[in-house]
């Protein structure tokens, strides 16, 4: 029987946060897996979550870090961020869609991004259309990325912490670009109009701080599956 494993990241300055976090998805799953950076060893609390696995890497992985790590092709791996609260049902939820989806060569989320081509080129990473994660969707949406703080993907299918670690501060747009080279969809998923998500931190985000500029290597690397689909937007297939 797969596992449903959990994978986070986080550092000193968010560490209570991530208590939170940890703590909310840690009775959803059978391990919670979290990174620990710039930590000599992991907080207290750690050891008072009974099933959770505190990892502490040789060196700082930030936001890479919930891809550290190593997984079984047959693991069910929810990645989470250290700034969220994951309520009651948010597992149960992903694993009923998973039942109509598949997961096969489907990658499922909360937080879904269409970007727009302008004369048929990404121009800017503002150019977008989202499924925001706090708000309901009646229909499983196909998506060009994944917020990586709310996904669902089979272990057979999640990048390796080499392919992601030169990816820091832009972990969703290198998750999007390896799964379209994969030939995996990324589909928001279906979920009522109730908050599945809660915001725990409020730190600005790496979007508003770093993205949204959009740099220009990030960018680059959007092109390579931005709005290349024609099922984009469209209701996702059953399996």
């Amino acid at each position: 029987m797969a596992r449903l494993i959990a994978h986070m990241a986080t550092f000193p300055g968010r560490v209570e946060f991530a208590e939170d976090a940890a703590r909310s998805i840690a009775v959803q799953v059978d391990e919670p897996r979290v990174v620990f950076n710039e930590f000599d060893g992991p907080p207290a609390w750690a050891g008072q979550v009974d099933n959770l696995v505190p990892i502490i890497p040789p060196s700082d992985t930030k936001d890479t870090g919930k891809f550290l790590p190593e997984v079984a092709p047959e693991d069910l791996v929810f990645l989470c961020d250290d700034d969220l609260d994951y309520t009651p049902g948010y597992v149960a939820q992903f694993l009923s869609q998973a039942e109509i989806l598949g997961l096969e060569q489907n990658v499922l989320g909360l937080h879904g991004t269409i970007y727009r081509r302008v004369f048929g080129k990404l121009r800017s990473l503002r150019s977008r259309k989202q499924f925001h994660y706090a708000k309901g969707l009646d229909q499983p949406r196909y998506v060009d990325q994944l917020g990586t703080g709310t996904v669902l993907v089979r272990g057979a299918n999640l990048p390796g912490f080499a392919d992601m670690e030169t990816s820091q501060k832009f972990v969703d747009v290198r998750f999007a670009r390896l799964a379209c080279e994969r030939g995996l969809n990324m589909v928001a998923i279906a979920r009522p109009s109730k908050i599945l998500v809660l915001r725990g931190g409020r730190e600005g985000s790496i979007y508003q701080t770093f993205t949204r500029q959009s740099p220009e290597n990030v960018l680059a690397e959007s092109r390579a599956f931005a709005g290349k689909h024609s099922k984009l937007g469209q209701v996702a297939g059953i399996k």
